[in-house]
C-alpha cells in the first residue's frame, strides 16, 4: 500500500502516482500512512502505534517523500519517534509517533457509541468527483445517513461506510488513509467544494487487530473560526469495535458557500 524502502538506518523512501492526490497533491492521510509504516520498521514487530500527530509544511506531489525516523525515547512500555519528511528539496511534515506493545491483560472502555446506520448493502454508493480528488477511486464510500457531500444540508457531519479498494488487512497505515478519506464535515452544509487542506492531524488508534473490508466512519465539524476549522473523525470495525479516532485542523482556502 505505501512502498517504503530502507535507505539505511533511519532513512526511508515513499512515492506516489496521482492516484493518491487530493485536490493538487498527495493526500494528508496517505502520506501520514507512509510516515507510520516507515516508524513501523523502526520498533518491535510486536508492538503498535497508539498515537500519532502530524503537521503538514507543504505539499507533496510528484518527488518522492524522504523519510527520517529518529528514535527519542525507548522503555518497556513505549517507543517515542521523531519524524522528518521532505519533498523535491524542502520540508513536507512533521511527524511525532508513540508505539506500544499489546496488552491483552487489560481491559478496554469507550463512551464513543457507533452510530446505528443500515449495513452497507443497503447504504448508496456516492462516487467523490474524481477530477477534484483522485484517491477516491481507491476507495468506496457508502453513505449511511441522508447527509451528502456538498448538497447544501443543514448538518456540518458525514457518516459512511469506507473500504479500500486495495487488497490486505488494515494496519496503522491504512486507518490514516481511511480517517482522512472522507470530505471535510463542512461540506455537509456546503453547497460547493472548497480547499480546505489538513494543517494538522492527531491520531488515536486502538489495540483492535487489523481488519479489512467495510469500516464505518464519522466526520464531525467541531468548530470553524473564521479561516480555520476543526474535524473530528472516528472510525469502528463492522463489529462495533473503535478501531481510530482523529482530529484535523484545516485552513479555509475560500469562503464557505
Amino acid at each position: 500500500m505505501h512502498p517504503v524502502e530502507g535507505s539505511g538506518h533511519p532513512g526511508y523512501g515513499a512515492s506516489f502516482t496521482r492516484d493518491w492526490w487530493s485536490f493538487a497533491g498527495v493526500m494528508g492521510g496517505v502520506t501520514a500512512g507512509a510516515v507510520l509504516d516507515a516508524v513501523a520498521a523502526e520498533v518491535p514487530p510486536d508492538w503498535r502505534v497508539r498515537t500519532a500527530t502530524f503537521q503538514y509544511l507543504a505539499g507533496v506531489r510528484d518527488d518522492p517523500l524522504e523519510i527520517a525516523v529518529r528514535t527519542v525515547h525507548q522503555g518497556r512500555s513505549s517507543v517515542v519517534s521523531s519524524v522528518e519528511a521532505a519533498s523535491a528539496g524542502r520540508p513536507a511534515l512533521l511527524a511525532t509517533v508513540l508505539s506500544a506493545p499489546v496488552d491483552e491483560e487489560q481491559g478496554s472502555f469507550t463512551d464513543v457509541a457507533m452510530p446505528d446506520v443500515p449495513a452497507p448493502g443497503r447504504c448508496e454508493e456516492v462516487e467523490l468527483p474524481r477530477d477534484l480528488v483522485p484517491v477516491s477511486a481507491q476507495l468506496e464510500f457508502r453513505f449511511a445517513t441522508e447527509a451528502r457531500p456538498t448538497v447544501g444540508g443543514d448538518t456540518a457531519e458525514l457518516v459512511a461506510w469506507v473500504r479500500l479498494r486495495t487488497e490486505g488487512r488494515y494496519g496503522p497505515g491504512e486507518l490514516a488513509v481511511i480517517s482522512d478519506a472522507m470530505p471535510p464535515a463542512l461540506f455537509g452544509i456546503a453547497s460547493t467544494p472548497v480547499l480546505m487542506p489538513t494543517a494538522d492531524l492527531s491520531l488515536v488508534l486502538g489495540q483492535h487487530p487489523p481488519t479489512s473490508g467495510f469500516v464505518l466512519v464519522r466526520m464531525r465539524a467541531r468548530h470553524l473560526d473564521r479561516a480555520w476549522a476543526v474535524d473530528d473523525c472516528d472510525v469502528w470495525s463492522d463489529d462495533g469495535a473503535l478501531l481510530v479516532q482523529s482530529r484535523q485542523s484545516r485552513r479555509l482556502l475560500g469562503p464557505l458557500s
